[in-house]
């Protein structure tokens, strides 16, 4: 009986999950593409960081001085 409500518990909670993800993928975006918008072609380059810091509170860096 305890290995049938852990289970049922899980199935509960997979479903919850799934509904979830169904809302999610049934919305629509905030942002459209113009009519007539050109498709962008496959960006090549790099991203350079310099000294960048991150935080989540005021007092607490997450990210400090990345190079």
């Amino acid at each position: 009986m305890r290995q049938l409500a852990k289970y049922a518990g899980q199935i509960v909670r997979a479903v919850a999950s799934g509904d979830r993800i169904a809302d999610l993928l049934e919305t629509t975006p905030g942002i459209q593409d113009v009519p007539g918008a050109i498709e962008a072609g496959r960006f090549q380059g790099a991203i350079r960081l310099e000294n960048v810091w991150f935080r989540y509170e005021r007092a607490k860096p997450v990210l400090r001085g990345i190079m």
